[in-house]
């Protein structure tokens, strides 16, 4: 049970909680991307299936040559090869290329704009590095209103701590990623927005909820 009501040990009890929060959650988006990556390099690495009369074609494509000086067979890759080849660079360039503007989020574009305010212009390494500093200022600041409305709110607030935690992480994804940031044109518009990036958006908040709020109590019992 909590002890008398004090703002200031609860701001900094909510502030460890949102700070620890954000880094479970910086996890959590970490594990669900290299989940995500590994299911999707399963799909590409899976073989193409020839016929018979194909796999001898591609086979003759490759190795008819002009016979070299010392007698051997030189090997001439056909012109379909070297257009798969192709394809398969264009498509890298292509991914790199959405993965780069991907990383423009909206802690980097806010980072970036601070940086305007005051005139400079950051590298694309500064820029993910404010983003950095962005994510986990945002997640501990917001722990630390959470501490403040416990301690001056009611105590039905902390009587269910796991429900808490659920309605803290989707109160913030509804009022942060599905209003603030698309009206802050910070990223699209929801509608435009796939339904898997809704679900790893709102999955990610609940994990940072429950932990915030768990962490914030239990540092509040020690203040």
């Amino acid at each position: 049970m909590f002890r008398r009501k004090n703002v200031a040990k609860g701001l900094a009890a909510g502030a460890i909680g949102g700070l620890v929060g954000t880094i479970v959650m910086t996890q959590f988006q970490s594990a669900w991307q290299k989940s995500s990556r590994s299911l999707k390099g399963e799909e590409e690495s899976q073989p193409e299936v020839m016929s018979s009369s194909a796999q001898a074609e591609e086979t003759w494509g490759i190795q008819t040559g002009t016979e070299g000086a010392s007698g051997s067979t030189a090997k001439v890759y056909s012109v379909r090869q070297t257009g798969a080849e192709k394809e398969g660079a264009d498509k890298k360039e292509q991914s790199g290329n959405k993965e780069n503007k991907e990383d423009d989020n909206a802690t980097t574009k806010v980072a970036e704009a601070v940086a305007k305010v005051g005139g400079k212009h950051l590298s694309p390494g500064q820029k993910k590095t404010g983003g950095t500093i962005v994510h986990y200022a945002f997640g501990t600041l917001m722990g630390a209103a959470y501490g403040v409305a416990v301690e001056l709110g009611s105590r039905r607030i902390r009587r269910n701590q796991l429900l808490s935690g659920l309605g803290f992480g989707a109160a913030l994804f509804a009022g942060a990623d599905e209003v603030a940031v698309p009206a802050l044109h910070l990223s699209q518009p929801p509608s435009e927005v796939p339904t898997v990036k809704h679900l790893y958006g709102f999955a990610s908040h609940l994990v940072y909820g429950t932990t915030a709020v768990a962490v914030c109590n239990a540092t509040r019992k020690f203040l």
